[in-house]
């Protein structure tokens, strides 16, 4: 009895689909892991590149089972890197498909790296799902499956072919592009890491059935260098807390993390308003808290990999006491500094000092006792 092409493409799609999501009634069929090997290898067309010049990259394979599908994953240093030809309507056009494979299995890609990839396909979750490390690296996906409606036969590649291939442009002149094109095995799909997305599912047999299916059994080799091995994983914290300010709700709120020289800025409103800072490395910081008409303030932040909380509250100029007003209070503390009867510090100091010259006298006296009395307005 002839089974219509429709048919055949139903039994394609099953088999991909019970390969790709792990189908737990599959069984390995008590293959050693080590007789079949799945070797990749990674080349370009060029080792050095100049600025805006495009390099061709071609992802190589040679493999001793019967391939009934497969799914890849390229990894390219977007900093130094971009991607070329890409198309939000034909997401694999990007790619180039070459080789025996080509023809006889359905292809497919993407070049969009989902957050999905770095956040749960791969054994290495601390490192990749980090925001600088998704910042840094880019993943080029591509997928192959048996389709029963341009082959009845599987391929082994027992000779090392071109299995895909994309453009690259540089940023920068570049002159060893080795460290910035690679695979990671983190993303392979294994016993232990059944959610990866590099895979060779192998067959038993050259005609391929659902009985044929092995969706464990191989080992996949990565014949290059993955500079990420010894990549320096960052201590990552978050730092959260509450900022208590005064005057117009709607004003907003700055606030400055600062670090050997680099700074997150973020900004909020509210006069008790929450404020994250995610994904930072632990260390000691400043945070820096400013708003209109309010008295700049600093904290030392000491982060040490968790989350650490640190409230701030910053106060009106001229308002000493922090209650929100500039009054009769506020002008019998900062009228006592000034005469060397009592002293103030710190950010008490500072909201005294209207002037900003550094000092606490009469001069300070004199504005915060005329905002008191509505004469002339601190703000």
């Amino acid at each position: 009895m002839k089974i219509s092409n429709f048919a055949l493409r139903l039994i394609s799609l099953a088999i991909t689909l019970v390969l790709i999501f792990g189908v737990s009634g599959l069984s390995a069929l008590g293959a050693d892991e080590s007789d079949y090997v799945a070797e990749f290898r990674i080349s370009t067309d060029k080792e050095s590149v100049k600025k805006d010049e495009d390099v061709k990259v071609s992802v190589h394979l040679k493999n001793n089972y019967y391939i009934c599908t497969m799914s890849i994953a390229v990894i390219y240093n977007c900093n130094s890197l971009s991607l070329q030809n890409t198309s939000e309507t034909n997401p694999a056009g990007f790619l180039s498909f070459s080789g025996s494979m080509a023809d006889t299995y359905a292809t497919n890609g993407n070049w969009k790296s989902p957050e999905t990839f770095y956040t749960k396909r791969n054994s290495n979750i601390s490192f990749w799902s980090q925001e600088a490390v998704r910042n840094k690296y880019k993943i080029v996906y591509a997928t192959w499956s048996a389709d029963t409606s341009l082959s009845s036969e599987l391929v082994m590649l027992d000779e090392e072919e071109v299995v895909v291939s994309f453009v690259l442009r540089a940023n920068d002149d570049i002159e060893d592009l080795s460290e910035l094109i690679f695979m990671s095995l983190d993303f392979q799909k294994t016993v232990s890491s059944p959610q990866g997305i590099l895979f060779v599912g192998r067959s038993t047999t050259k005609e391929y059935s659902i009985d044929s299916m092995v969706n464990v059994g191989q080992t996949i080799v990565y014949n290059g260098v993955d500079p990420t091995i010894n990549e320096n994983l960052p201590i990552l914290a978050t730092l959260k807390g509450e900022v208590k300010s005064f005057g117009d709700e709607t004003d907003e709120i700055t606030l400055r993390l600062c670090k050997d020289g680099e700074e997150k800025v973020c900004t909020v409103t509210g006069n008790s308003a929450e404020y994250v800072f995610a994904d930072i490395e632990s260390g000691t910081y400043t945070l820096e808290v400013s708003k209109e008409n309010h008295v700049t303030r600093a904290y030392e932040v000491n982060t040490d990999g968790e989350s650490t909380t640190q409230d701030a509250k910053i106060q009106l100029i001229g308002d000493i006491n922090g209650d929100g007003k500039a009054n009769t209070l506020d002008v019998a503390r900062v009228n006592a500094c000034a005469r060397g009867i009592s002293g103030l510090s710190g950010y008490e100091f500072a909201c005294a000092d209207t002037s900003g010259d550094g000092k606490v006298n009469t001069l300070d006296v004199s504005r915060i006792n005329a905002h008191a009395r509505s004469i002339s307005m601190l703000w």
